[in-house]
């Protein structure tokens, strides 16, 4: 009896790795499919966003800068200086306040200027009594309020302490009104050192009195560890801006 290998074994190869080889087949081709898919996806979102990043960067950047719509140009606002003349001048006169060493004077002009509210006036009104002198140089009339700006040289070995508040400081004009210093609003340090000057601004409490064309002012009690130091001092016919 003769067997047979070659058919049998063939056939029955094929039949039994048939099936096999189809599944495998089908399996290759459905993981074919699926991989071609996800690279399209993928592709397509890469695309979209390149697109969706670029044409609004089109749409918005072009070679022309940016315009804003009108233009904007710097204001000014208030007055300008005004007019220039020359104030009341007076020559220089002695005092003797209190029987010492006393002298006052005034420059023989005034520099006056003004803006839309504000009223400047220039000059060099003094008072010197022993080693004690205070000068005036500017009064300000902003809107009613007076501003008066003040030097106080000191020759005494020790400092002098001239107050603007507490009734140690009073002004007067020239229509009967009185004024007390606006502690506030000044600017003044009060104490003078030894041997040296000080500077410093005094406002006035209110308004000045309309019509008022002149201004004395007083410090009514100063205070020094020197003996002769004067008791007080004060300046006269200072002139208001107008």
């Amino acid at each position: 009896m003769s067997t047979s290998t070659g058919e049998p074994g063939n056939g029955g190869g094929g039949d039994g790795d048939g099936e096999p080889d189809a599944r495998r087949n089908g399996h290759d081709g459905r993981s074919g499919a699926g991989l071609r898919g996800v690279w399209i996806t993928v592709i397509g979102g890469i695309v979209a966003a390149l697109v969706g990043a670029t044409v609004p960067w089109l749409l918005t950047h072009n070679d022309k800068p940016y315009q804003p719509k009108g233009s904007i140009s710097p204001t000014h606002s208030g007055g300008s200086i005004g007019s220039t003349g020359q104030g009341n001048s007076n020559s220089d006169s002695a005092t003797g306040q209190d029987g010492g060493d006393s002298s006052s004077g005034q420059d023989d002009g005034a520099t006056a200027s003004q803006g839309s509210n504000n009223k400047t006036i220039k000059g060099n009104w003094w008072n010197k009594r022993g080693s004690l002198k205070v000068t005036v140089s500017q009064v300000d009339n902003e809107s009613g309020h007076i501003r008066l700006h003040i030097r106080v040289d000191n020759g005494y070995p020790n400092a002098v302490e001239l107050d603007d508040a507490g009734g140690y400081f009073v002004a007067h004009d020239d229509r009967g009104h009185s004024y007390n210093g606006n502690y506030f609003a000044s600017q003044w340090p009060a104490t003078v050192p030894a041997g040296g000057p000080m500077w410093g601004v005094i406002e006035l409490e209110g308004f000045i009195q309309p019509g008022a064309r002149h201004l004395s002012i007083s410090f009514t009690h100063t205070f020094s560890d020197s003996f002769d130091a004067p008791d007080n001092i004060g300046v006269d016919n200072i002139s208001l801006p107008s």
